[in-house]
This record gives structure tokens, C-alpha cells and sequence, in this order.
């Protein structure tokens, strides 16, 4: 029968089983319950966990014995950068994100939590954004968070970035970025003084404990959460095989509200989709995904010129918009 845990046990139990990779989110709280101490992790052994997560796991990855000299070091990291953390058995715990089918177990915070109990809108898009979009994209961000809402992104370079800066314009700069990594780790480097800047203004934010690296799959379950956030997505421009669209895949699996800027379908938005097709269709083995025009076309995803666009479309009966894709398929569609 567990034992109540202190502080300093919940906190690092969090970080151990935060760190198990092979472990879904719903195993993950099933452990942190089961568990008392972090160092009870060294006396483990992968048929152990099988039993308590009542699967049996085949994983080779498994090391329980130094999974409490990992957490103590994350521990202490979180103590040097000031990082917070809440789990999905918490009551702050956002809300949104509890509602989704794969929930992270933790989250590790810098800056105002609280900003993401207000309604929040994800903005997400190329990194090799045009002029057009960095400055649609920072304008919509601006707009919506002077009119209070919490603009959702990713940090990373392009469409992330207009977002967060736009959203930082504004006298309450409610914005939150979500990172690949521990929060210790900024992701791009070269974005830094944004996130320094968020972190004072809104809320910096992670699944991973700190000291986790960027790998690449870890891209992808972070763009799960900024669809888990928001109530609504914004698509700013996103050519073939972008992590925008999978972003989108996750918000249309999580029955949120999808748009697409207009922007997208630009000039300078279209040669920058044609030469990433000429550049795949190159590679051998890439699989057919949905493109941009797809959603439009098919799904009924709405384009929106601008903010004051977007929140008259949200009062607008579904369907009753009609954007003519046909001209621009060629140019994303492989």
C-alpha cells in the first residue's frame, strides 16, 4: 500500500517517471501512485513494472538503477532556473490538456501557468516563413492577445517565433511556448531573448524533464500539446510534410476549431511550397500526407485573412465559407 509522499519524494517520483520513456501518459500516473520513493526505481526490475502497470513490457532501455541520480540532477536544475512542475493528478493542471486522450503525466514550467486557463489560440506554420506570413502572423498573435487571449506556439524559428513576438507586443504579452526539450534547453538557440521575454510575460513550458534533449520525435508529441492547449489552431503557411500539419492532424483528432491564413496561399508561400515538393519528390520512400489544400478542400477548414476574420468566422454557421484551392493543389500536393 503506497505511502503518502513528501514534497521532495513527489517532486523527484515526478521527475523519475516523467523520464521512462517507453511508458504512455496513463502508466506514467499509474506509476507515480505505485512508487513511494525515487530510489525504490533501483530495486526494479522491467517485470516489475509490468505487473504495476498491468502490460507486459519488452523494453531494453530500462536502467531503474540510475534513474535516481537522474532525477536529483533534473532536480537540480529545476531548483537553479526556478522550473516548476504539476501533473495530470494536480489541481492546476490545465485544463485543456486534460482532456485528450494522450495528456502528458507532468508538466515543467517557467513563468505564469495561469495564463492557459484563458481561452487559447495556437498558432503554428513554417519555419521558412515568407515576409508575408512573419507579419500576418505577428499581427493575428497581437490581435488576439489584446483581446485576451493566450497565443499557443512552439518557439521554434518562422511561424513560432511571429507568434510569440506579436503576442509580446501587447501590454498583458500573454503567450506560451511550448518546448521539445527540457526548459533548461532552448530550442533554437537563437531564441533565447524570446524566451527569456516569455517567461516574464506568459509561460515557458515542457512534458520532459529538464536536462531531456531535442530528439526528433520529441518535435512531434510537442506539437500534441499545443493542439491540446488551444481551442483553436491557426495554420500560417505550411508546405509539404510540415510539422504545422501534423499539428493540425492532432487538432483535428482533438475536435478543435482548425483555420488557415490566408497567407498561405501567397505568392512567395507558393514557390517556397513548389520547391519543397520538387525536393521530396527527389528523395525516394516519402509518404503521401495530407497538404495544406487538403484541409481546405476536403475537411472544410476555413481561411481567414486576419484576426478580425477569424472572430467573425467563429460566429459563422460551419460550411458557410468557401475558399477555391483548386489553383494552388499543384503547388503542395505530391
Amino acid at each position: 500500500m503506497p505511502t503518502e509522499k513528501t514534497s521532495a519524494e513527489r517532486e523527484l517520483v515526478a521527475l523519475a517517471v516523467s523520464g521512462i520513456t517507453f511508458l504512455s501518459p496513463r502508466e506514467k500516473s499509474v506509476m507515480y501512485e505505485a512508487v513511494n520513493s525515487v530510489d525504490e526505481f533501483a530495486l526494479l526490475e522491467i517485470k516489475d513494472i509490468s505487473g504495476i502497470i498491468g502490460r507486459t513490457v519488452k523494453s531494453r532501455s530500462w536502467d531503474g538503477k540510475s534513474l535516481p541520480a537522474s532525477a536529483r540532477r533534473s532536480r537540480a536544475i529545476m531548483h537553479t532556473f526556478d522550473i516548476q512542475y504539476t501533473t495530470v493528478l494536480s489541481d492546476d493542471y490545465p485544463s485543456a490538456l486534460s482532456n485528450i486522450p494522450d495528456k502528458p503525466f507532468a508538466i515543467f514550467y517557467r513563468g505564469n501557468l495561469d495564463i492557459l486557463k484563458n481561452q487559447c489560440v495556437g498558432i503554428v506554420g513554417s519555419r521558412l516563413l515568407t515576409p508575408e506570413g512573419k507579419r500576418d502572423a505577428a499581427t493575428f498573435a497581437k490581435a488576439a492577445a489584446e483581446a485576451g487571449l493566450t497565443v499557443v506556439s512552439g518557439l521554434a524559428s518562422g511561424a513560432d517565433s511571429a507568434a510569440h513576438i506579436g503576442a509580446l507586443q501587447t501590454e498583458s504579452g500573454r503567450t506560451a511556448a511550448v518546448l521539445p526539450s527540457g526548459i533548461d534547453t532552448i530550442v533554437p538557440a537563437s531564441n533565447k531573448a524570446i524566451a527569456a521575454a516569455v517567461v516574464k510575460r506568459g509561460c515557458l513550458l515542457s512534458e520532459y524533464p529538464p536536462g531531456t534533449p531535442p530528439l526528433n520525435w520529441r518535435f512531434v508529441q510537442r506539437n500534441r500539446i499545443i493542439a491540446g492547449l488551444s481551442e483553436d489552431i491557426l495554420v500560417v503557411q505550411a508546405p509539404h510534410a510540415s510539422g504545422a500539419l501534423i499539428t493540425a492532424d492532432f487538432a483535428e483528432e482533438y475536435d478543435r476549431n482548425l483555420y488557415v491564413l490566408k497567407s498561405a496561399f501567397c505568392q512567395k508561400a507558393l514557390t517556397a511550397a513548389m520547391l519543397k515538393k520538387q525536393k521530396l519528390q527527389a528523395e525516394k520512400g516519402k509518404k503521401k500526407r495530407k497538404s495544406i489544400c487538403d484541409y481546405v478542400a476536403n475537411d472544410g477548414v476555413p481561411v481567414v485573412e486576419d484576426f478580425a476574420d477569424f472572430v467573425k468566422c467563429k460566429s459563422e454557421a460551419p460550411g458557410t465559407r468557401f475558399f477555391d484551392v483548386s489553383e494552388f493543389s499543384g503547388f503542395f500536393e505530391i
